[in-house]
């Protein structure tokens, strides 16, 4: 889709510029899925209607697919954290999701994440 394209080319100008200005270590993380039945739902979420909060955690899923594709295209490292959080349903483990806005990670969805990004670069031979 036109979104994603958009979403590569930002990533490839972020990417280039780095790569130019700077001797960074680069690694693009994909982060927890959304949960698509309860996005934005709670007392802090913006609690839109069900299509429109479902439509909005599809795209989520397809920028975060896009962005390992994109780091794979790349030759970059990549943390993945988007698909070990996806249930068979295709929905994101509620486990990980904020009971507070159904949008943002909650303290387990934190410490998975901490976990996901310390064991690959674990893996990885950055130190100079």
């Amino acid at each position: 889709s036109g979104e994603l394209n958009r979403h590569w080319s930002v990533l490839t100008k972020i990417i280039d510029e780095l790569k130019a200005k700077t001797k960074a270590k680069i690694m693009i993380m994909a982060v927890i899925a959304p949960s698509k039945q309860q996005f934005g739902k709670g007392p802090g979420g913006v609690n839109w209607p069900d299509d429109l909060a479902f439509s909005h955690a599809q795209r989520i899923n397809g920028y975060l697919q896009n962005a390992l594709n994109f780091a794979a295209s790349a030759g970059l490292p990549s943390a993945d954290a988007y698909h070990p959080s996806l249930l068979a349903s295709g929905e994101g483990n509620p486990a990980y999701v904020s009971s507070h806005d159904h949008i943002h990670q909650s303290e387990s969805g934190n410490v998975f994440l901490a976990r996901v990004l310390s064991d690959k670069l674990a893996g990885l031979n950055w130190i100079n």
